[in-house]
């Protein structure tokens, strides 16, 4: 079972230049159980959502969505358009790991029964 899943909801300019996440997904799963840090979540699914300034037809934000049923967190988290259409490969990863771990802090570090030192310390060695 996986799990990390996560996802982009850009449009068609981005889209090509955000494939590496789908290596950060696969880093992430090979390397970490989110059963060590934590027993009300059985998977983390990360919506980037990366869209230009001006788009009006979206409400782009950061939020979370906790489904209790599947015992699914989803975070909903935004990177910065202009910087991933001007950067390299590299640069963008660096972009996309940054905006990951601000978002994990800012959303799984309140919960109560979440190791979040354990969690964190874990992610930047993998990544």
């Amino acid at each position: 079972m996986r799990n990390f899943e996560i996802t982009i909801a850009t449009n068609e300019f981005a889209n090509n230049k955000l494939d590496i996440v789908l290596n950060l997904r696969n880093k992430l799963n090979n390397s970490i159980k989110l059963s060590d840090f934590t027993s009300n979540i059985e998977t983390l699914f990360i919506i980037f959502q990366c869209f230009p300034k001006d788009t009006k037809s979206r409400k782009v934000e950061e939020f979370k969505t906790m489904r209790r049923k599947t015992k699914t967190l989803e975070l909903y988290l935004v990177l910065d358009y202009e910087r991933i259409m001007q950067s390299s490969d590299p640069e963008n990863l660096l972009h996309i790991k940054e905006v990951f771990l601000k978002g994990c802090e800012t959303f799984l570090k309140p919960l109560k029964g979440f190791d979040w030192q354990g969690f964190e310390g874990k992610v930047k060695e993998v990544l």
